[in-house]
């Protein structure tokens, strides 16, 4: 795969989850090792923006998802405030994995940790 499909597979990605999270209800989990997936192959590349540009794609796609619920609870605003409170979070939750990974395996393995554990705390607490 080239670097661009690996930017389609995390805009498609979250439609791909649907079943799986209902399935096994982890998303903090599954969304970040599919994010490692992809940072594998966007390592290829030494371009910093391709993750950044990722994680805004991934998190575009998810606030699609989430449209149905935000009409039905009347706020449209919640739908830029989750664009950019959740976007902010899976590009910095991306950067993470593939920073660490930049560096070697062992750095690569504590980000995807750290990026795990964030993705966890902010579905708990916002």
């Amino acid at each position: 795969m080239f670097f661009n499909q690996y930017l389609i597979f995390l805009a498609i990605a979250p439609f791909l989850l649907i079943p799986i999270e209902i399935l096994f209800p982890y998303p903090f989990l599954v969304e970040e090792l599919i994010k490692l997936i992809a940072v594998l192959g966007l390592l290829k590349n030494k371009k910093i923006s391709l993750p950044i540009l990722g994680g805004f794609l991934f998190a575009s796609t998810e606030t699609i998802l989430y449209t149905g619920n935000i009409i039905v609870v009347g706020k449209p605003y919640l739908f830029i405030e989750r664009f950019f409170l959740t976007g902010g979070m899976h590009v910095v939750t991306i950067m993470l994995i593939y920073l660490g990974f930049k560096k070697n395996k062992i750095w690569g393995i504590l980000g995807l940790i750290l990026a795990i554990g964030i993705h966890y705390f902010y579905n708990k607490f916002i």
